[in-house]
């Protein structure tokens, strides 16, 4: 069964199971690129393991953990196009939620989907926030 990280916090534990059962639980090394920017991809992936960068181009944007997600703007873009890429710092492990799996996941735990596709209107939110705060600083520092 997986381990209850921050973005599972409050999902039913049948859910968690029908995730370990029928998601998909990938194990990357160090310096392995998960994901591209630019490739497509509909999926959300949570870090259940190990630590990641998320970067664009040779700019690192941020350090993800476990219980952090990547992919939610791919996820909900129409094209589902990669906006960054991101690469594991550590052996790490992964689950990985495809929109399949969710569709077929909702049938039996519509709450669990309905926490799991909410979650990352808040990261994105967060993210939007600390890009601004970065440009805002850096227009002042010009």
């Amino acid at each position: 069964i997986l381990e209850n990280t921050g973005f599972l916090d409050g999902i039913d534990a049948n859910a968690i199971q029908a995730m370990s059962a029928s998601g998909m639980i990938v194990k990357v090394r160090a310096d392995d690129v998960i994901v591209e920017a630019g490739k497509i991809e509909k999926e959300i992936t949570i870090i259940l393991e190990g630590d990641c960068k998320l970067y664009s181009g040779n700019k690192s944007i941020s350090h993800l953990g476990p219980g952090d997600i990547f992919g939610e703007v791919a996820f909900f873009r129409g094209d589902g196009e990669r906006t960054a890429s991101v690469r594991a710092l550590s052996n790490a492990r992964l689950l990985i939620l495809k929109k399949n799996f969710l569709d077929s996941l909702w049938e039996k735990h519509p709450d669990a989907v309905y926490t799991i596709l909410f979650r990352p209107g808040s990261v994105l939110a967060e993210r939007v926030s600390d890009t601004t705060t970065q440009l805002r600083q850096a227009s002042s520092a010009n």
